[in-house]
């Protein structure tokens, strides 16, 4: 009990400091910003698999996340909007489940926010391949799938601004 009250406490305020844009949506660089991104094959909760390579979009748009952090269930709106927006654009999003292991919790999460992208689970040689150490994570790559930008954490109206501008850049090149 007490556990679980420190954690909901640790997570309200890492929430209210990183959706205020206090928090390390500046951090902009990663180990892999300008390589390859490292491949992959994972699956959705329906057991279908998907690689890395599948995806042919101009944009790609990987998103390292849980579905109990505060900040990432924040991002959902936002995330959701963006899809709609670039509907007719050559991108994609794909968002890959960190926290959870219950296939069943994972697919009802999916379906009460309706969620229509990508939702694939975790695979720790991928997290550790991306130097996953914390969510949210996004990593916007390039039709070459070469790893352009990387943004930690998650802050309303800020990191917003930056996935949007980055996406228009490399759509326009």
């Amino acid at each position: 009990m007490k556990k679980n009250i420190i954690t909901n406490v640790l997570c309200l305020l890492l929430f209210s400091i990183v959706v205020n844009g206090q928090g390390n949506t500046a951090q902009n660089e990663h180990r892999l910003t300008g390589k390859t991104a490292p491949d992959w094959t994972l699956s959705d909760y329906n057991n279908e698999s998907f690689a890395l390579k599948d995806f042919t979009s101009k944009v790609l748009l990987i998103e390292f996340s849980g579905i109990m952090c505060p900040p990432c269930h924040a991002a959902l709106p936002f995330l959701k909007q963006l899809v709609a927006d670039y509907e007719d654009k050559s991108f994609e999003l794909i968002r890959i489940e960190c926290w959870e292991k219950n296939i069943d919790i994972i697919k009802k999460y999916c379906l009460d926010n309706e969620i229509e992208y990508k939702f694939l689970l975790r695979d720790l040689e991928i997290e550790k391949k991306y130097f996953s150490f914390g969510v949210p994570q996004f990593f916007i790559l390039d039709e070459n799938r070469t790893i352009q930008y990387f943004m930690q954490g998650y802050g309303l109206g800020t990191t917003d601004k930056k996935i949007r501008d980055a996406i228009d850049e490399l759509l326009e090149k």
